[in-house]
Order: structure tokens, then sequence, then C-alpha cells
């Protein structure tokens, strides 16, 4: 415990002073918020409405940008023939209203202002929130999480979280709300007491709802079906029982390690070699996995004993039996 202590002290300060000081520098690939230069752009051109995903930019005589609708994917930006689209370094993209999200190339954001002087009555010196994800990609969770780490300590401003909405004044919603979080969600809202502030953190995709949970669902099934079960299911039949279990931590420990290296990777590739290209390569990866399959032995329908017996130096060994009676 004292030596706990002595490195608590050496290590001294650690909490950011933003927002009393300085924010904290963002990385060179951070993007921000999007600026369009209308300037730019030539008469008739649509290049970058066509290149979004989300239709997030639309062009009635200048475009226009749905900020609760973009994917910070950089489709825009090259296929901008004139370089009228690039990304800031602003961060601040909170509002107060949905609305507020939609800006032409000329207006800013309207960030959001501080509360009336009522709420701030109530609020402003405790806030109790409960955390609700109603289908979100775990992106904004964990973002949230790390609020709370000693770096950024959201509770030096009086926020924290709390895990029963009888006991918060409000709602922080992270996800598009999935019909199957929606009552859920209802019942976490009725349970928390008047008056009660409600923070959306959720995309804004209004019109390609169904395409984006196609997708979404086959992906994430391919993943459990494909790494995870060559990582964590196949291993465990695959060795021999000699060595199963030290087998199976090394399949887990390299499971884990390109995760790893693919989270710090992603951003490198998609920067040299765009969106589409980076998903494809990706998928070239999955598609050699996938073949790699067929190489494998297949053990269906063979008894653990089965594999053991056919491995090389184990098998079955009869237990030697002796005449003296047992100790009592």
């Amino acid at each position: 415990m004292l030596k706990v202590i002595l490195a608590r002290l050496q290590q001294g300060h650690r909490t950011m002073p933003y927002p009393a000081g300085p924010p904290p520098a963002m990385p060179e690939r951070f993007r921000g918020l999007p600026i369009f230069d209308a300037g730019k752009c030539p008469d008739g051109c649509s290049a970058c409405a066509d290149a979004c995903p989300t239709e997030a930019i639309r062009i009635n005589g200048k475009p226009r940008l749905d900020v609760g609708r973009c994917l910070f994917c950089t489709d825009c930006l090259q296929s901008c023939p004139t370089g009228a689209v690039e990304y800031s370094n602003d961060y601040r993209l909170a509002v107060r209203q949905r609305s507020d999200l939609v800006i032409d190339p000329e207006q800013q954001l309207p960030l959001a202002t501080a509360l009336d002087q009522k709420l701030m009555k109530l609020f402003g010196r405790s806030l109790k929130l409960r955390q609700v994800c109603t289908g979100g990609c775990n992106g904004c969770e964990s973002d949230v999480s790390v609020l709370n780490t000693v770096g950024w300590d959201l509770g030096r401003f009086g926020i924290q979280f709390v895990a029963s909405p009888r006991h918060a004044d409000g709602l922080l919603i992270t996800g598009p709300v999935s019909e199957n979080m929606r009552l859920a969600l209802k019942k976490t809202y009725d349970a928390v007491p008047d008056p009660k502030i409600v923070i959306a953190v959720v995309p804004g995709m209004t019109t390609m709802v169904v395409p984006f949970l196609l997708v979404y669902g086959v992906s994430y099934f391919f993943t459990e079906f494909g790494p995870n079960m060559t990582t964590f299911v196949l291993p465990s039949e695959l060795f021999p029982v000699s060595m199963r279990t030290t087998g199976h931590g090394i399949s887990a420990g390299v499971g884990k390690l390109g995760a790893f290296i693919g989270v710090f990777l992603f951003p490198v590739l998609q920067t040299s070699l765009g969106l589409r290209g980076t998903l494809l390569l990706t998928a070239g990866v999955s598609v050699l996995g996938f073949a790699l399959t067929f190489v494998l032995p297949e053990p269906a329908g063979r008894s653990l004993e089965d594999i053991a017996a056919s491995t090389p130096g184990t098998g079955t060994r009869s237990l030697p039996i002796t005449d003296k009676a047992p100790v009592p």
C-alpha cells in the first residue's frame, strides 16, 4: 500500500486542465467538422453528393451538409475535383437541436450553449445520468467510459453516471434506438423522476436504416462465424490433448494480437488507400482466411478420445490395478 501511495505522489496530477486550460492536441489524422468552400465548386457539379454513402450532402445551387449523417469517411474529399472539401480539427459538434446539424458552406455550426437559468438551478451543481445503449457500435460507449478515467475526470464537474434511472436526473442515449431497445428505453425514461434532461449521442440515419442493419447484421454474423470460430472454438478440437491448453492459449493470443494490429493499422491504410480500398483489402484478407479453413483437419464427428489416439505419442493407457486393500 505504501508503494502505491509513493507511486501516485511521483506521478503527480494527471487530470488535464481542459476546459479551464488549453484543449488536448489532436493527432494529424483526426477529422473534425467538414468545411466546404463554395467558391471552388463548379456550376452543376455534384461529385461530392454522388459519392456520399449516407446522402449527408445535398446540392441545391450550393452544397448543404447534414453533419448528423456524415460518417467522416473522406469519400467527398476524394471525389471533389477542385479541392473544395476539407476536414478541420474542430471537434466541437454538439448542438441543442437536430436541425442545427444541417448547415450551409458559409454558415457556422450553432454549438450547444449553456443551460438557461432555470435548468442551471436544477442541474448546475450536480447532474446524475443513466447511460443507455440503444444499439450503438460501442464507439460512443467506449468514449463515455473514458470520461470517467483520471485523465478526464468528469466527476470534477459534478457529473456522474448512476446504475438506476430512479437515481438519475437524466439520460445519456447512445445508438440509433433499435426496435428491440425501444420499449426498454421508454421504461427507463419513465423511471427517471421529473424534471429530467435527455442527451442523445445518436447517428442521424433516417433513410438507410434497413440497409445499415442488414449489412451490420451480416458482418457481425461472419465475425462470429469466422474469426471467433477459428480462434476460440476450433482450437479446442484440433490441437492434440497433450498440448491442447497451450495451443488454445497461443491461438487466442494471436487472435488478440491481430485485432490489436488491425485497430492501429486501419487508419494508416485508410489514409493511403481510402475507405473503399481499405475495405477491399480487408475483404481479400478475409477470403484468404476462409480458404485457409479448408486446409485444417475436420474434427466433426470425432470424439476427443479418437483425436487423442490418432496423435503420435498419445493414446489411452490402462491404470494398474493392485490386490491391496484400500487403506481405511
